[in-house]
């Protein structure tokens, strides 16, 4: 489908905001860092403003109305879903070690401890980690999402701490825009499922 010049604008202005491209050198710039041109940036958000017209028709086509009030009528139902969790994570070779380091991370930051096992030559991993609620692993959801943040708690071999967790509330832009991705998501798992596959010899 046609994607006409407001869209496209509109696009190039998002795209240079999000990447803190305010004036035409910086533009310049990030262009040649990347050995593009402006015709090519052009045509790669067309791109995308052309997939994003494409999940717009399949989930208005699936509600039976607008797209954007099968967003919103989604949104309503599932807001918790999309709630955000960032934790720091440790994992270690088993659940005994586990349940030790949760004990000493209540006195001493997790990190500290899993460097000072590192550098002992322990095999223990710690990251920061980021999580909406619907994408987290089972195993670690209800430590993440539900039980009371602050202390280190022992999941299996890892051990938690919640360092921030932004429940979603607002129906802003960037929520729209995983709602749309989310919902196409499920259409397509929908018609992978229902797909047959025949190979046939020559």
């Amino acid at each position: 489908a046609p994607v006409d010049d407001a869209a496209l604008q509109q696009a190039v202005d998002d795209f240079r905001v999000a990447h803190g491209l305010f004036d035409a050198a910086a533009t310049e710039r990030w262009l040649d860092q990347r050995g593009w041109t402006l015709e090519v940036l052009e045509r790669v958000l067309e791109d995308q403003v052309r997939a994003r017209m494409l999940r717009d028709r399949v989930i208005a086509s699936e509600a039976g109305g607008e797209a954007g009030d099968a967003i919103e009528t989604w949104f309503a139902a599932h807001a918790a879903e999309l709630d955000a969790v960032v934790a720091g994570v440790a994992r270690f070779p088993d659940e005994a070690e586990a349940r030790a380091v949760a004990d000493r991370a209540r006195t001493e930051p997790m990190h500290a401890v899993v460097e000072e096992l590192s550098a002992a030559g322990a095999a223990a991993e710690y990251r920061i980690e980021r999580w909406r609620r619907a994408d987290c692993p089972a195993a670690l959801r209800a430590a993440l999402f539900d039980e009371p943040a602050g202390a280190p708690r022992a999941v299996g071999d890892r051990v938690v701490r919640v360092i921030a967790r932004r429940p979603c509330r607002a129906l802003d832009d960037a929520t729209r825009r995983a709602v749309r991705d989310r919902l196409f998501a499920d259409w397509l798992t929908r018609r992978r499922a229902e797909a047959r596959v025949e190979w046939c010899p020559r």
